[in-house]
C-alpha cells in the first residue's frame, strides 16, 4: 500500500509489480482503490467505468494468474457532512468496483456503505474520534494541530480494520488466513 496513489499510479509507478513479484500461490491480495482515482491530475485519473474497471481487473487477472485470491474492498467514506448529513465523496468509483465484481465473480466487500452507516451513526461530533483531529500541541507530529477527515487516527484503523475482519469472516467463512 502506498498513500495517495490511484489505480493509475499504482502501475505506472511499478508498485503493483512489486506486489506481484512477492506473490505466491494461495495467497490473498486486498485491492481497495477509489479515493484517488477520482483526482483531477493526470498522473492519478481514471474513468469510472473505463479506465478505473480496467486497471482493477488488470490486477485481479495478474492476482489470479499468480494463483492468489483477490478481494477488493470499496473506498471508506471520507468525513464529510454538510449541514448535519453526511455526503458521499467518491462519486460512482464504487459502485464501478461493484459492478465489475458482479459481473467477473470478484470476491468484495462494499466497505462505502458499511463505512457510511457508520459515519452516519456517529455523526458529525462523533465520528472525529475516528479520524485525524488533533488540538493544537495533542500530538508531536502535528505541533500545529490537524483537522483531517480523510486519514483515520489509531482508533479508526482498529475500528475499521475490525469491521474488515468480521465482514470477511461472515461473508467467506473459509477464508483460511483469519483463522
Amino acid at each position: 500500500a502506498l498513500n495517495g496513489r490511484s489505480t493509475k499510479s499504482f502501475l505506472a509507478e511499478g508498485a503493483f509489480d512489486s506486489c506481484l513479484h512477492a506473490l505466491e500461490a494461495g495467497d490473498y491480495v486486498i485491492i481497495q482503490f477509489g479515493h484517488n482515482d477520482n483526482k483531477d491530475d493526470e498522473n492519478r485519473h481514471t474513468d469510472p467505468w473505463s479506465t478505473f474497471q480496467g486497471n482493477l481487473a488488470f490486477m485481479a487477472e495478474e492476482v489470479l494468474s499468480k494463483g492468489a485470491i483477490p478481494l477488493f474492498l470499496t473506498p471508506i467514506c471520507r468525513r464529510r457532512f454538510v449541514d448535519g448529513a453526511l455526503v458521499q465523496t467518491h462519486g460512482e468509483y464504487p459502485q464501478a468496483m461493484l459492478s465489475l465484481c458482479q459481473a467477473r465473480g470478484y470476491s468484495v466487500l462494499d466497505m462505502t456503505r458499511r463505512t457510511f452507516l457508520l459515519l452516519q451513526q456517529l455523526g458529525p461530533e462523533g465520528s472525529k474520534a475516528l479520524f485525524l483531529h488533533l488540538l493544537l500541541g495533542q500530538h508531536p507530529n502535528y505541533p500545529d494541530g490537524a483537522a483531517d477527515d480523510t486519514h483515520l487516527n489509531e482508533k479508526g484503523a482498529q475500528t475499521i480494520s475490525s469491521m474488515i475482519v468480521d465482514l470477511i469472516s461472515s461473508t467467506y467463512p473459509n477464508t483460511p488466513f483469519l483463522k
